[in-house]
């Protein structure tokens, strides 16, 4: 009930800052600002507003837990002050009713997802939903800024062949992996890697002995080259998946000041850590 309150009170107040920053002829009117709801999706933007005045900036700031925030009063503030809100869509759910109350134009990740893989919010490792989205934001921003069309268009292509060089750059369709929670399943599609198993269908689960068991068979009947364990999840059961003598890959699903510094970071990290992952009882980080 408490929470429910203070997010119509947050809701509420977001509306009126919005009327107020409309109102007002202010600096903050006059430098565009793009608010992320995570850090990823302000990394893709970083991408292509890439020397030009548009800033960019994240609600989360990567230290948080996407899956569990709940929305506070400071960030109706960063919002109202938005020219654009950004959104993966489904992991940031907290933020879907200031988004929905608002006139302020939205992007949703999730919007440009052709093929979603049920109960897996972790999109932005489908190269071609950021490719689509990173396309439609590029669009978006060349009619609202003009003047800035060309850079747009350059970053945009540059992101792009990134994106294309990374696929060019990893074969890793040899690769036979298993996870202790279903954090990856866009990455290992995107470069047909082979998943065998997983642990926990439910990251916040507590996994039975008769499971473990069953998990650790799966792994030696399948050949499996690595378990890919999210380093969010702490070291619990890839400790003992690795004393059964398995790879441990530890990977990163965001983007923040412990993880990767930006999107392509982030990927060639991960991928780097799949592909480096042959020696048994160790583990990759």
């Amino acid at each position: 009930m408490k929470i429910k309150l203070l997010l119509l009170i947050i809701v509420s107040m977001f509306a009126s800052l919005v009327v107020l920053s409309s109102c007002q002829n202010s600096a903050i009117s006059s430098e565009p600002k793009i608010v992320g709801t995570l850090p990823i999706v302000s990394s893709i933007a970083e991408q292509i507003v890439n020397n030009t005045p548009i800033k960019t900036v994240s609600v989360l700031k990567g230290t948080e837990n996407p899956h569990t925030y709940d929305l506070k009063p400071q960030d109706a503030i960063l919002f109202s002050r938005a020219s654009l809100i950004l959104s993966v869509g489904g992991i940031d759910s907290w933020a879907s009713k200031i988004i929905n109350s608002s006139n302020i134009t939205s992007m949703s990740l999730l919007a440009f997802e052709k093929n979603p893989i049920k109960n897996n919010p972790h999109i932005w490792f489908d190269f071609n939903a950021v490719l689509n989205f990173s396309k439609n934001l590029t669009d978006y921003l060349s009619k609202k800024y003009p003047q800035y069309k060309s850079n747009f268009e350059e970053n945009y292509a540059s992101f792009s062949l990134k994106l294309k060089n990374i696929k060019k750059s990893y074969n890793l369709s040899s690769k036979r992996v298993a996870q202790i929670a279903p954090t990856f399943n866009y990455l290992f599609r995107e470069f047909s890697i082979n998943d065998t198993a997983t642990l926990l269908s439910d990251p916040e689960a507590e996994a039975t002995i008769n499971q473990i068991i069953a998990f650790i068979s799966e792994l030696k009947k399948n050949n499996v080259s690595c378990v890919v364990n999210n380093e969010l999840l702490g070291t619990k059961y890839s400790d003992i998946v690795s004393e059964k003598g398995f790879d441990i890959v530890e990977l990163s699903p965001f983007v923040g000041p412990v993880f990767s510094e930006n999107i392509i970071s982030l990927y060639k990290n991960d991928l780097n850590n799949i592909k480096n992952c042959t020696s048994l009882g160790t583990k990759v980080r």
